[in-house]
């Protein structure tokens, strides 16, 4: 990014693996069982700064030092998924920081909250009708709930006698989207034909544990309008108000899950073959996605991310 050049050989890697079982319990609503998901997750980070020139007051250089920062976690997250979806998980985790020859490390944790409210699921079993505009056509509305905790404990990271400590950043985040559509539903293809959703978050820094002043928080909001899975465009605001930053954004997303639920419904109702069960798996269990971002400032000169774009694709298997 070029508001950074002075790291011109960051690099940032994230590697995780995760695994989950679910299971219907003895409780049953409006006919059907409600299930419980538990899911076992780890995932390490590691943001490697490169090789950094060191100065004096004046600017001179004094040699050269390397930086980086790793964090390695585990976690358990427990749902239940009945006519509203709630879920709770936290997350213990191992940090590292190495400034040159300075290293230091320590322990913290990270816990949330989550509530999904399907309306239609809602208002189908309370009044025991289909709410369905066509045998397959069915509309989407539900509302997201969340909140999290980050980098709690307490926990410093101690440089030494000479040097001292500095707490973890700890956060609170908490965050809401809602969505309204329509969906195809059949017995081999569920597609969500179009779709409308509203979002935002917002991000306030803790000391010790302290809350800080309002005035510190970031938040962002957005709109985002999906068509038949494979396309999606979008627009934001981000405030940083302890910064004085203030981003409107707008990006696309150009993604292959659409076609491939198309596509495997087809597969699924023609004769087998190896080629087409392998193209079946594939379009399966295969995703690409190609997104673009623009970041623009609604003040002029007040923040070197205006004008930045970001580009980037995912394959996800």
């Amino acid at each position: 990014m070029r508001w950074l050049p002075s790291f011109s050989d960051m690099r940032y890697r994230y590697t995780a693996i995760q695994g989950g079982v679910q299971n219907s319990t003895p409780w049953k609503i409006g006919g059907e069982s409600a299930k419980v998901r538990t899911v076992l997750y780890g995932y390490r980070t590691k943001l490697d700064f490169g090789e950094q020139v060191r100065t004096d007051e004046r600017g001179n250089a004094l040699g050269t030092f390397a930086s980086a920062d790793d964090a390695t976690h585990l976690g358990l997250s427990v749902a239940l998924l009945s006519i509203i979806d709630v879920g709770v998980g936290g997350t213990a985790k191992r940090v590292n920081t190495d400034l040159g020859n300075l290293k230091a490390s320590t322990s913290a944790y990270d816990f949330g909250f989550m509530v999904r409210v399907p309306a239609v699921r809602g208002i189908e079993w309370a009044t025991g009708e289909s709410l369905s505009l066509h045998q397959y056509l069915h509309p989407l509305i539900e509302g997201v709930f969340g909140a999290a905790w980050q980098n709690r404990g307490g926990n410093k990271m101690n440089y030494g006698p000479t040097i001292g400590s500095d707490p973890l950043p700890a956060n609170r985040r908490r965050g809401w989207s809602g969505k309204i559509g329509f969906a195809w539903v059949s017995e081999n293809l569920e597609l969500e034909l179009f779709g409308v959703r509203f979002a935002g978050e917002t991000y306030r820094p803790q000391i010790e544990g302290t809350v800080t002043s309002k005035i510190s928080e970031d938040s962002k909001s957005g709109t985002e309008i999906s068509l038949l899975e494979t396309v999606d465009f979008r627009r934001g605001e981000y405030e940083d108000q302890d910064g004085e930053i203030y981003l409107d954004t707008k990006g696309v997303t150009i993604r292959s899950d659409g076609i491939s639920k198309v596509l495997a419904a087809r597969l699924g109702d023609t004769s087998r073959s190896p080629q087409r069960d392998a193209l079946h798996f594939l379009a399966n269990h295969l995703s690409i996605r190609w997104s673009h971002f623009d970041y623009e400032d609604r003040v002029l000169g007040g923040s070197p991310l205006g004008g930045i774009s970001h580009a980037q694709i995912e394959f996800a298997f």
